[in-house]
């Protein structure tokens, strides 16, 4: 852990391009904080009710049951409320200081256990009880850098967003600088890779 200032989990079917992801990380905006705070980025597109969190295979447990009040009651306030966070098949990325601030939560009294939710839930409800939450990644027009579904399938939400008045007909589906595409098949996969380290630019 000390020889390395960021760590990356993604799942083996997305695909990254990881000087995007550098570039992101070596931004202004992401070094003012690297060393200070605890930083974690991604999609924001998961959230969680306490109708989910009862479904969960362990989730009548003593345990676990005082850790749903504990999140329910303290940090979303209410039952009937629900809390956002990061998607885990696109990858989130954070630093030393999170890492450290993850592994003492996983070790403290409010972390679920013998249970069995979808892990980007756990992760994400884990951190919010030590009041620790995911950092925006999109850029200045607020276009997605980690996009959660392969390119065609997030075009297609992207656009009936646009056509419910959610987001802005001049919003495009991600941005230029795109960190990772998920649900991505081996064969599509090896088309990306060849579209962009060996077919010649025009630009």
């Amino acid at each position: 852990e000390a020889y390395y200032d960021w760590f990356f989990k993604v799942d083996d079917d997305t695909f990254v391009v990881m000087e995007n992801l550098k570039l992101f990380l070596q931004s202004e905006t992401v070094q003012k904080k690297a060393t200070t705070e605890p930083l974690v980025f991604g999609h924001p597109a998961r959230s969680v009710s306490w109708k989910d969190c009862d479904k969960w295979k362990g989730a009548d447990l003593p345990h676990n049951q005082a850790f749903l009040q504990h999140f329910f009651n303290h940090v979303v306030k209410s039952k009937y409320d629900t809390a956002n966070f990061l998607a885990g098949g696109s990858g989130y990325v954070f630093n030393r200081l999170y890492l450290k601030e993850f592994v003492e939560a996983l070790n403290g009294p409010w972390a679920p256990r013998d249970a069995s939710p979808p892990e980007d839930m756990a992760h994400g409800m884990t951190m919010m009880t030590r009041g620790i939450h995911p950092q925006p990644s999109e850029d200045k027009l607020g276009q997605s850098r980690f996009i959660p579904e392969a390119p065609a399938l997030w075009t297609y939400i992207h656009n009936q967003r646009i056509l419910r008045g959610n987001i802005p007909h001049t919003q495009k589906p991600c941005t230029r600088y795109c960190v990772s595409m998920h649900h991505i098949s081996p064969l599509h996969m090896r088309y990306l890779y060849d579209q962009l380290y060996h077919c010649p630019s025009s630009s």
